[in-house]
């Protein structure tokens, strides 16, 4: 189980409505997630978008390259041009996180979805909410809804 998506040492967790389903992250996991997002819309270079980043977030940056093979920081830079950000491999996708750090027993409320580009993640339905809150509650995790972080954190549209 990764506690770095679940929330690390602090347990508190952020959750909404994503896309159909209910995604539950770390809070500051959370808010990690949707700077890089903002990153990755406003840069125009190489070098701005390095300089936004969480460092984390450069260091994952700097695998997808071989050393000495990252753009230089004058070349512009367009996230939708890049093929990592264009399949989905990065950054990463929090409702697919979840199946690394969910407890089972939670994961049982839902179901495991696949996509033919991203891989599996688990679909957490909004019908059953407070069940999964209240089991979320009983595993020790402190949830706050707010739709806009979370959509924020799963793929940058506010």
């Amino acid at each position: 189980m990764s506690d770095a998506w679940a929330g690390g040492d602090s347990r508190a967790l952020v959750y909404g409505e994503v896309q159909g389903g209910l995604v539950f992250i770390g809070e500051q996991k959370a808010r990690e997630q949707a700077e890089i997002y903002g990153a990755l819309e406003s840069a125009t270079t190489w070098g701005e978008l390095r300089g936004k980043l969480p460092a984390d977030a450069k260091a994952q940056l700097a695998e997808f390259f071989e050393e000495g093979e990252a753009p230089p920081d004058a070349e512009p830079f367009d996230a939708g041009e890049w093929d990592p950000y264009v399949d989905g491999d990065w950054p990463p996708w929090p409702a697919q996180q979840m199946l690394d750090w969910v407890p089972e027993r939670i994961q049982t409320l839902g179901s495991s979805e696949g996509s033919a580009i991203s891989g599996d993640s688990l679909s957490l339905g909004p019908g059953r909410e407070q069940e999964i809150v209240t089991a979320f509650g009983e595993e020790g995790f402190a949830c706050r809804r707010d739709d806009a972080l979370a959509l924020r954190a799963s793929h940058g549209a506010s």
